[in-house]
């Protein structure tokens, strides 16, 4: 029994609240004012390089108007429905802010030159399994993805889960983790590993949430009162850490597709690159 508890872990949506709102597809195209806090620092173009993301989640709805065209062939660990079928919905939500399509409708995401790969670990309550989170991270260096984003936890260290994070940022993936919505507890993992970009929430007056736990996060991101794309062509206000770490990716994935502009060499250490220029504006 010990051992069942020890592998079989609750992996944590950190969505505290949701409240949905009367968007529909016929909705004039709203740009959150997380993006556009988010985005101060940086352009949103339209070319540079193609920036393929890895969302290891709950899957990702890829028929919502807001993100049709973006989803490609991922990985389902679970074996229960396809890896773009999100019955949790917070694939979907962390999906839409990283990309919400620039359609005239809805909302509109960070950045617009990315594949999203749905790595789907988390079933319908949120729960998953180490080896479930290994397997796709593995699957994330073997598939060549540029970023990974996790936004979920686990309270304590797992050297199978180190091991793997630590392989995958050697191979220059980019690793986005949410701390937690732990009260002010300490951050959870693989957020608190080194080299991993952990990201706390803000709210509109740059205030860290008082949901977010604590520790020596490395960034703060918009993550009160979000507005996120909900399965089926729905849409909600959510808020979480998980929220945060999203807009996080979003930026990541617009530095590397703009790698000369900033002055990215492929000789130093892609991590401690993008880092750098994170830490200047957050």
């Amino acid at each position: 029994m010990i051992i069942l508890i020890v592998l079989l872990i609750y992996f944590k949506c950190f969505e505290l609240h949701s409240k949905h709102l009367n968007f529909t597809s016929n909705i004039h195209q709203q740009i959150p004012w997380s993006i556009k806090l988010t985005k101060k620092y940086v352009e949103n173009n339209r070319g540079g390089e193609s920036v393929r993301i890895a969302i290891i989640d709950s899957g990702i709805d890829g028929t919502h108007p807001d993100l049709v065209g973006k989803v490609k062939k991922g990985l389902n660990t679970i074996g229960k429905g396809g890896e773009q079928e999100d019955s949790l919905g917070h694939g979907t939500a962390v999906a839409g802010i990283i990309t919400a399509n620039d359609n005239e409708i809805g909302l509109v995401g960070i950045t617009q030159n990315v594949e999203l790969y749905p790595v789907k670990i988390l079933d319908a309550k949120g729960k998953g399994s180490i080896k479930n989170f290994v397997k796709a991270v593995q699957w994330c260096i073997d598939n060549k993805i540029d970023v990974i984003n996790a936004s979920f936890g686990l309270m304590k260290d797992d050297p199978s889960v180190k091991k793997i994070i630590d392989k995958a940022i050697q191979k220059n993936i980019i690793i986005v983790a949410a701390v937690g919505n732990k009260y002010g507890r300490k951050m959870d993992y693989p957020a608190a590993y080194e080299n991993v970009f952990s990201v706390t929430a803000v709210d509109k007056h740059k205030k860290v949430a008082e949901f977010s736990s604590k520790g020596n996060y490395d960034f703060a991101a918009p993550g009160v009162d979000i507005p996120v794309l909900r399965p089926h062509n729905n849409y909600a206000i959510e808020s979480g850490t998980s929220l945060a770490s999203a807009h996080i990716t979003g930026v990541v994935s617009l530095i590397l597709q703009y790698r000369e502009s900033f002055n990215i060499n492929s000789e130093e250490s892609l991590n401690q690159q993008i880092y750098n220029i994170l830490k200047k504006w957050y």
